[in-house]
């Protein structure tokens, strides 16, 4: 008896030391922004009178969400809720936006050590605990404070990541308080030496058009994060704000897999709920105004689910190069039909087509349709005889591509919805 006791402890401990460590190392992260007004979390903003709070935590992990923010007021009972459905809690602090976002001049050392250590003493225990939301969106002016914050997290919690979300590309000059994007990122990165680099970059507009920038965004991001070695984290928009669009399933899914396909480890949501500052422009998220929750709810959850199924795959790839068909997006490369690449072309639409490389040497393909708005027959040109198999969005396992030769080639058909994609792996034959 006393050994199938020690066992059964055993397993737990390694299962929390797994659990402790495994988001953006092996597990992709797919979480939520949480935002309010400064003060406590207000008791109607996790439920409402027919759903509980217990109720919404689960509800967020039914829909393959494994990590959430939880704003300031944060308190035991939200960790505890978080930890009881198998999430993990990006914690916003007041103490760090103190002293990361709000400080006026330059905190000292005194101030940034006294608020961090108090916040480390709260949360650095719990299980549930995932990291330190450090600051939003700053400019290249707040580096020299966010550097003593990520050293000072660094030698007294490393076990827990410190989250900044940096500006997009459409970002003013004085917004980046940089000359221009790419000096941004690198001064940022070279500065703080960040565990990840995070941006958010909103473009679908409600009239059904695109903004400019968004591909080139993904390349700078995506270029800056392989130089550093770093995991890649985009924002997707679930909800309408400002001259956004209110997403539907295909532009959810756009938005998602356009992000995979440049190499991303992790999706962050904005947002899960109607932040409580929101204006009468911000619509619904995936839960409304009431608190019941909306069509993208289900739309996220089925997404999700795709994404963890492809996740024990996607956490061992390591992008190589990413090109377009079609119209090429400013910035972006386009998919040359002759050179080394293992794909010479892909017809009958516009796509992205990323390339990986495993960490066990396999080389890997992700095909995206480009367009949000209508499907596509993709007409897939290999470099040479090869073999291909997909990766199932269902169950993570591989199936047999059929194939064709084309001359010396082998080609085959590939049929994408609106903004969907395919995962395969490639090997000669």
């Amino acid at each position: 008896m006393r050994e199938l006791i020690f066992s059964v402890l055993f397993i737990l401990v390694l299962s929390t030391i797994a659990q402790s460590g495994t988001l953006l190392k092996d597990t992709f992260v797919i979480g939520s922004f949480v935002t309010h007004t400064p003060g406590d979390i207000p008791a109607t903003y996790y439920s409402n009178d027919s759903v509980d709070i217990d109720t919404r935590f689960a509800q967020i992990a039914d829909a393959n969400f494994n990590m959430i923010m939880i704003a300031p007021g944060c308190t035991k009972f939200h960790m505890d809720l978080a930890q009881k459905h198998g999430l993990k809690a990006l914690v916003e602090d007041s103490r760090m936006n103190d002293i990361a976002r709000d400080y006026v001049g330059e905190p000292t050392q005194d101030v940034i050590e006294k608020n961090l250590k108090a916040m480390i003493t709260d949360w650095s225990s719990h299980p549930a605990l995932w990291g330190y939301s450090i600051i939003d969106e700053p400019n290249t002016g707040k580096n020299k404070r966010i550097t003593t914050i990520m050293n000072y997290l660094k030698e007294n919690d490393p076990m827990h990541v410190g989250f900044i979300n940096m500006l997009p590309n459409y970002a003013s000059k004085e917004q980046l308080g940089s000359p221009d994007y790419t000096s941004y990122l690198e001064n940022y990165l070279s500065t703080v030496k960040p565990s990840h680099l995070a941006f958010d970059h909103y473009t679908i507009r409600a009239d059904g058009t695109m903004g400019s920038g968004y591909f080139q965004n993904l390349e700078s991001c995506r270029d800056a994060a392989v130089a550093h070695d770093l995991p890649l984290i985009t924002t997707i928009a679930s909800m309408r704000f400002d001259i956004f669009a209110d997403p539907d399933e295909a532009q959810l899914r756009w938005q998602i897999y356009t992000s995979i396909v440049y190499g991303a480890k992790g999706i962050m949501y904005f947002e899960f709920f109607v932040p409580t500052f929101a204006s009468p422009d911000f619509q619904d998220g995936l839960v409304d105004r009431k608190g019941n929750l909306t069509k993208k709810y289900y739309y996220s959850q089925k997404i999700n689910a795709e994404v963890m199924a492809l996740s024990p795959v996607l956490m061992r790839l390591k992008s190589t190069g990413v090109y377009h068909t079609g119209t090429v997006p400013d910035g972006a490369k386009n998919l040359p039909s002759t050179g080394n690449l293992p794909i010479k072309s892909v017809e009958n639409g516009e796509f992205v087509v990323g390339f990986f490389k495993h960490s066990n040497g396999n080389i890997y393909a992700m095909i995206v349709n480009r367009d949000y708005k209508k499907s596509a027959q993709a007409r897939v040109t290999f470099n040479g005889k090869v073999k291909a198999n997909t990766v199932s969005r269902k169950s993570g396992k591989e199936t047999k591509l059929a194939v064709e030769l084309n001359g010396a080639d082998t080609a085959c058909n590939m049929d994408l919805a609106a903004g969907d994609a395919i995962l395969f792996r490639l090997a000669k034959h």
